[in-house]
């Protein structure tokens, strides 16, 4: 328990952070009819930082890629606050979405150009297990100045959510207030995808606020359900990734998922004119429902045995295993080769002495992640050069969750003294080149041990 508080505490308080100012907004943007900005203005300022990559800002975590990220998120603002027409004959959701996919698609090439990509996996996932108590201090009075603002000025934000003809009728410039909202959901925005990723994000603004609807009209009341519910889905789903060894983010979102199914679920029952007719109709869908995924799961075993799939899974196999090989041959570390494979790459010494296989039987006998690292740890006692070797497995091996990463990553770092570039936060693939200087130093170190 002591290790949960250790390492979920920060996360956990991050979410607290963003269901704080993201409930109210999500309030926003439901009585606006804008449910797609969000996204929106994730992807604006996504596309700014990678456009700071092609102007050689390579850092994504410093000042200069926040602040050209808030730039084009400014710019995001402006462009919804001009598209607010009295006589709305385009809907502005139109216009929301046509800019999320412009902006998504000059990503793309922008990203072509910067060979940029885990960047974007980065901004729709987030990195909220590996989140810096500074950060969430920042964000924490970011959020606050926000919230200030919107206090203070909270007559006339509510006014054109609400009622917009009504403020046109008052004289209020409409669009200038447009574009101060959109500002501050903006900065909102950058602070929060660059942590906890676009559909956290997303989820933290549209789910709580969805709850609120269905039960209440009245702005406190929302706010308190919005900011109840927040708290009890992060606290439950945060434990569920420790318990479970799941991602902290994705866990969430999923979570939150089941809990606006059973929200609605209940809601239809209490709200219905015959709750006992609407019991028996909600026992009708939940019949006809798993029928369904019935169908589906042992449909889908029937076609991925039948000819209709193409090669067989014994041919794939060997193709797979085949093409292992011949990586193998030509990369240090390969990704996505399984544990003996990567045993064979790794461990096997410069010297041409033999691979530790029973300790390497043993890695590869674990059943979780963690048994692996604490195999780690206790094998580095007696056999320091094959735990390093091993740990340069573990790293490489896609299987590992990020958790795991970390946990082997501070052993790394204890024996040898460097952590050679590794990121726990990414995956493999991203780390491959940090990986092959892990590699590069073991068979140094193993050629100088022979030598002598």
């Amino acid at each position: 328990m002591h290790d949960f508080f250790t390492i979920m505490l920060a996360p956990f308080l991050e979410c607290l952070v963003l269901v704080g100012i993201h409930s109210y907004l999500g309030l926003h943007v439901l009585r606006r009819r804008v449910i797609f900005v969000d996204l929106s203005l994730a992807q604006i300022a996504a596309l700014g930082t990678t456009v700071g990559i092609l102007f050689g800002i390579y850092d994504t975590e410093s000042h200069a890629s926040f602040l050209i990220s808030m730039s084009f998120t400014f710019v995001g603002a402006a462009i919804f606050a001009l598209s607010r027409f009295q006589d709305e004959r385009v809907p502005q959701e139109a216009i929301i979405g046509l800019v999320y996919a412009i902006t998504a698609a000059i990503a793309v090439l922008v990203v072509d150009k910067t060979k940029g990509s885990e960047h974007l996996m980065s901004i729709m996932h987030g990195r909220l297990l590996w989140v810096k108590w500074s950060e969430i201090a920042w964000a924490a009075l970011a959020y606050s100045a926000v919230g200030l603002l919107h206090y203070l000025f909270r007559h006339k934000f509510l006014l054109i959510s609400d009622d917009p003809e009504k403020a046109f009728r008052q004289g209020i410039p409409v669009r200038l207030w447009d574009f101060f909202f959109y500002l501050t959901f903006g900065f909102v925005i950058t602070f929060s995808v660059k942590v906890a990723g676009v559909l956290l994000v997303f989820v933290f603004l549209v789910a709580p606020a969805i709850i609120a609807f269905l039960f209440t009209s009245d702005l406190k009341r929302q706010l308190i359900i919005g900011w109840s519910t927040g708290t009890a889905v992060a606290v439950v789903g945060i434990w569920l990734s420790w318990a479970l060894d799941w991602p902290s983010g994705p866990t969430v979102v999923s979570l939150y998922g089941v809990v606006l199914l059973l929200v609605a679920l209940a809601h239809y029952v209490l709200r219905a004119p015959a709750r006992g007719q609407a019991m028996g109709r909600l026992g009708q869908g939940l019949l006809v429902t798993g029928v369904l995924g019935a169908l589906l799961y042992f449909g889908g075993i029937f076609l991925a045995r039948s000819p209709l799939a193409g090669e067989s899974a014994a041919h794939a196999a060997r193709v797979a295993q085949a093409e292992s090989r011949l990586r193998l041959q030509q990369e240090p570390v390969p990704p996505g080769a399984s544990h003996l494979d990567l045993a064979d790459a790794v461990v096997g010494s410069a010297s041409g002495e033999s691979r530790p296989t029973s300790l390497v039987q043993r890695y590869s006998d674990a059943e979780t992640c963690l048994d692996r690292v604490g195999l780690l740890e206790e094998a580095h006692e007696a056999q320091p050069a094959e735990a390093i070797q091993l740990t340069s497995i573990f790293l490489a091996d896609g299987e590992s969750s990020p958790f795991c990463r970390s946990s082997a990553l501070e052993l790394l770092k204890k024996w040898t003294g460097q952590d050679f570039g590794i990121r726990e936060d990414l995956g493999p693939a991203e780390n491959l080149e940090a990986i092959w200087r892990l590699s590069a130093w073991i068979q140094a170190h193993e050629a100088s041990a022979a030598h002598e």
